[in-house]
C-alpha cells in the first residue's frame, strides 16, 4: 500500500496534539523500503489504516506502541515521548510543565555524555563556549 495514495497525509489540524501525527508522517516517508502494512504488521495491527490515522492525527498512538514505532523509526524513544505526551494533554492548562519535564528525559548514550562532561567540570556548574559547542557538533557528525 502506497503512502502517496488515498487521504492526504497531512493534518490540517494544527497546535501541539498534532505535532506527534506531523513528526510521524514526516519521518515514516523518509521510509521508502517499508509499507504502512509492514509497520502496522510489526506492531500487532490487521490493518494499514491505523498508521495513515496516527499520521494523519485522526487517532492518537497508544503508550505500548511508542517503543515499537521508535525501533522501526530507528530512533530514541526519548525523542518521541513528550511529543506522545503533547497528544494526549494539548493545550491542558498547567501541563507545559509536564511536557517541558519529558523534554529533558535523555537517553543512555546522551546521560553517558553529561556524567563525562560533569566529571570533567570536576562537578562544578559549567557552561559551555561556543567553539567549545561548535567542536562538540563536529566530533557527533563526523561519527
Amino acid at each position: 500500500m502506497s503512502r502517496a495514495a488515498g487521504r492526504p497525509q497531512e493534518s490540517a489540524e494544527t497546535g501541539p496534539s498534532y505535532a506527534l501525527a506531523r513528526w510521524l508522517n514526516e519521518h515514516m516517508l523518509r521510509l521508502p523500503d517499508i509499507t504502512d502494512q509492514q509497520i502496522a504488521a510489526t506492531l500487532g495491527y490487521a490493518r494499514p489504516n491505523i498508521v495513515s490515522m496516527w499520521r494523519t492525527g485522526r487517532t492518537r498512538v497508544p503508550l505500548n506502541k511508542l517503543c515499537g514505532i521508535a525501533d522501526i523509526l530507528g530512533v530514541e524513544l526519548e525523542q518521541l515521548l513528550p511529543l506522545w505526551l503533547e497528544q494526549y494533554i494539548g493545550d491542558e492548562p498547567d501541563c507545559d510543565r509536564i511536557v517541558a519535564a519529558a523534554s529533558r528525559i535523555v537517553s543512555e548514550d546522551d546521560a553517558r555524555t553529561l556524567a563525562i562532561l560533569r566529571k570533567a567540570a570536576g562537578g562544578r556548574p559549567f557552561k559551555l563556549k561556543r567553539n567549545v559547542e561548535r567542536q562538540l557538533a563536529e566530533l557527533i557528525s563526523a561519527d
